[in-house]
C-alpha cells in the first residue's frame, strides 16, 4: 500500500477478474491516506505503525464502542463474515444469531481455512513491504491459515524403479528438492533456490540429478 495511487478496491477487483477467485480483506488499512496502521478484523485490534522506525515499534490496541475506528471495523468486519459463511455454515449461523462484534476469532480462522481449502477464495492482509508494515500479521497469517506440508502429499521420481511415486514430507526420510532456480553471484559464483520436500540437506552432501541422471 506504499505505491502512489495504490486503491484497496481496486487491487481487490483486479485480483477477482484476472484470477477468477474471491479475495477476502482480513485486515485494512486505518486510513485511506496514509499507511500508518492496520484494523485487524479477525480480532478487532488496531495496529499502530505510526512511528516511522521501518516497523521494528508496533503499538497494538482493542478497538472497541468508544474507539475511533469502531465503525469502520463493523463495517468491513460484516463484509468479510459475509463472506466467510459462504464458505462455512457454522459461521453462517453466527452471523445470523449474533452482533457482528461479538463474532470470536476462532470462529472467524476456522471459516478462512474452510475457504481456502475451496479454492475459490483467498485471504489478503495490506501492508507494506518497502517500510516494513503489515509484515509480521502476514506471516502469522501463513502459519495460521495455509495447510502444513505434513498433511500433503507429492509425486517424485524412483531412480531405482524408475517410476513416479507418492511420498509424504518428513525430515526422516532420505533428501528430495527441487531447484527452481540457478543464479550466477559475482562473488560466490553459481547459486541454486531449491524447495526441500523431505529429508535434511547437510554440507557437502553429494546429491544426484534426477533430471539428468548424474551426481
Amino acid at each position: 500500500m506504499d505505491r502512489v495511487g495504490a486503491v484497496m478496491d481496486t487491487t481487490t477487483s483486479s485480483i477477482k477478474r484476472r484470477l477468477k477467485v474471491e479475495p477476502i480483506m482480513l485486515n485494512i488499512p486505518s486510513s485511506d491516506e496514509q499507511m500508518l496502521g492496520l484494523i485487524d478484523l479477525t480480532q478487532n485490534m488496531f495496529i499502530d505503525y505510526s512511528a516511522d522506525d521501518m516497523g521494528k515499534i508496533v503499538t497494538i490496541e482493542e478497538i472497541d464502542s468508544q474507539h475511533a475506528l469502531f465503525e469502520k471495523l463493523v463495517h468491513h468486519k460484516e463484509l468479510m463474515v459475509s463472506q466467510l459463511a459462504n464458505y462455512c455454515d457454522d459461521l453462517a449461523d453466527l452471523y445470523l444469531e449474533n452482533e457482528i462484534i461479538d463474532i470470536q476469532s476462532a470462529d472467524i480462522d476456522i471459516a478462512v481455512r474452510k475457504a481456502l481449502q475451496s479454492l475459490k477464495a483467498v485471504p489478503m492482509l495490506c501492508g507494506s513491504a518497502l517500510k516494513n508494515k503489515g509484515v509480521q500479521p502476514l506471516l502469522d497469517s501463513v502459519i495460521k491459515y495455509l495447510p502444513s506440508p505434513e498433511n500433503q502429499t507429492f509425486m517424485v521420481k524412483d531412480v531405482n524403479q524408475d517410476k513416479m511415486i507418492e511420498k509424504t514430507p518428513s525430515h526422516k526420510d532420505k533428501l528430495c528438492a527441487l531447484a527452481f532456480k540457478v543464479v550466477n553471484d559475482k562473488e560466490k559464483g553459481l547459486v541454486t533456490f531449491f524447495r526441500v520436500y523431505s529429508g535434511v540437506l547437510k554440507n557437502r552432501a553429494k546429491l544426484r540429478n534426477v533430471t539428468l541422471g548424474n551426481d
